[in-house]
């Protein structure tokens, strides 16, 4: 389930290898949920290609015509709208919150509601959600990757840290997260991911010292008591609470 999706999503988030899929699953993903009205025709012109360019794109993913794949989309949108609304029925925000406290220095601001709101606004208001992170972060945030897409907010992710080559455009917000906070303790490096945008910032890190020359909305100390693993349980647990207050506040009010 769900393979069309990933697969595009999996071309997407490796922006360093930009080629015509790039840029066609690119396109794509933009555009998901209302592929239903898109041609063929609006895919090679969006994208700057030929159709017999398209459809051979869509045959290397076994679909034999646009038609069926717009279909299959289409389908696995649904399905998992659905597993997010069921999802967010049984979520047990207080139960899971008492379970997380013990793991960070500061309860009562991880779980603070008031934050969690400023930051689904932003997201709301954002064209699309930048997230940039280590190799081993990006992977356990895939399903929040694909659920906010099936909502209807762009999410793209990039575990470059150097010669990032995402086009961020200006009303990108960008989600940057590193659990020591290296990633942040220099500009350089913030400089080769961002350049020299002016776009919000919302940081997720284990440093709270973070002093650079960027438009910084919020910072997260994600900062465990014990090791790096539990700070992935963390991360897990915030950007799902994340998901279905989005859901809750923006998604279900559309």
């Amino acid at each position: 389930m769900f393979m069309c999706l990933a697969y595009f999503l999996s071309i997407v988030n490796n922006s360093n290898n930009k080629d015509l899929n790039y840029y066609i699953a690119k396109y794509i993903i933009e555009n998901i949920n209302h592929i239903g009205s898109i041609t063929l025709q609006d895919v090679a012109d969006g994208c700057f290609v030929s159709v017999p360019t398209v459809k051979q794109f869509l045959k290397k993913f076994g679909y034999s015509n646009y038609s069926i794949f717009k279909e299959r989309l289409e389908s696995e949108l649904d399905v998992r709208k659905d597993q997010i609304y069921r999802g967010y029925k049984i979520f047990n925000k207080k139960r899971l919150a008492v379970a997380v406290s013990h793991l960070v220095d500061y309860p009562l601001e991880f779980n603070d509601k008031m934050k969690l709101k400023l930051i689904i606004k932003e997201i709301a208001q954002s064209q699309r959600v930048i997230i940039v992170a280590s190799p081993t972060i990006t992977p356990i945030l895939f399903n929040f990757q694909i659920d906010m897409i099936s909502m209807g907010k762009t999410v793209i992710m990039s575990s470059l840290l150097k010669d990032n080559s995402i086009e961020i455009e200006d009303n990108d917000l960008i989600i940057l997260i590193s659990g020591t906070g290296r990633l942040f303790l220099s500009d350089d490096n913030l400089v080769s991911i961002l350049g020299n945008k002016a776009n919000k910032v919302i940081i997720f890190s284990g440093e709270t010292k973070i002093n650079f020359h960027y438009n910084v909305f919020e910072v997260i100390n994600i900062l465990s008591n014990n090791e790096m693993f539990e700070t992935e349980y963390l991360l897990l647990y915030y950007f799902d609470l994340i998901k279905f207050y989005y859901h809750e506040i923006i998604y279900q009010e559309q």
